[in-house]
């Protein structure tokens, strides 16, 4: 794996690519909004991630242990970590600090992993995208499109990661028709995060083309 292309699990951080581009993660959510069952399962790429409260799973399946405790927020931590300890999918995850949604991200910036990542679940109080979106690699300032999945729409926000901190973003927000929306909701950079949520007044839909400006 090249110095450019290296993700730090620990501290989330991407390494920006040297030939001064900026990179962004594909990415993908997974939302869980109660109790999971024994026996129900994550399908990222190749590995099935089976919750598990009896010590027995599935042959080949990996065991996500969620003995003693089934609610959302802990099923989450624990397939958080079993997803960051394969490492086999070319995904990493981020627990979810509401306990609810989990970001799924492309391990290489620019890896326009949603080809071949399989996404699945079979969790009754649970719900997956169909595909990651794609990454992307271009010279600031970077110009990103895209409509956001239903998920996104539920969670009400929508992210984007970065191989590098941003200083600043413009958000437009589009019909279908190109007709400007006045979305008023809040953008927020935690390091080389951006998210942006539905908390005003005029929120952006799944038809709705989202555009975003992205400056170093």
């Amino acid at each position: 794996m090249s110095h450019q292309d290296h993700f730090d699990r620990n501290t989330h951080k991407g390494r920006a690519l040297d030939d001064g581009s900026l990179g962004v993660f594909a990415n993908a959510l997974l939302q869980i909004t109660g109790v999971v069952v024994d026996g129900e399962t994550v399908t990222v790429g190749a590995e099935v991630y089976e919750f598990d409260d009896d010590a027995s799973v599935v042959a080949g399946n990996i065991l996500v242990d969620v003995t003693g405790d089934l609610t959302a927020a802990n099923a989450l931590a624990k397939l958080t970590l079993a997803i960051n300890a394969s490492g086999k999918s070319g995904v990493r995850a981020e627990d979810p600090v509401d306990g609810v949604n989990m970001d799924l991200i492309a391990q290489k910036a620019h890896d326009n992993v949603s080809a071949n990542v399989a996404l699945a679940e079979t969790i009754g109080n649970g719900a997956i995208d169909t595909a990651m979106q794609f990454g992307k690699k271009g010279t600031p300032p970077m110009k990103l499109t895209r409509s956001p999945s239903a998920l996104e729409v539920v969670a009400g926000r929508m992210k984007w990661f970065f191989d590098r901190e941003v200083s600043a973003v413009q958000v437009h927000v589009r019909t279908t028709a190109g007709v400007v929306k006045a979305w008023d909701g809040g953008d927020g950079f935690n390091d080389t995060e951006v998210t942006l949520d539905n908390g005003g007044a005029v929120d952006w839909v799944a038809t709705d083309r989202v555009t975003l400006d992205a400056v170093l």
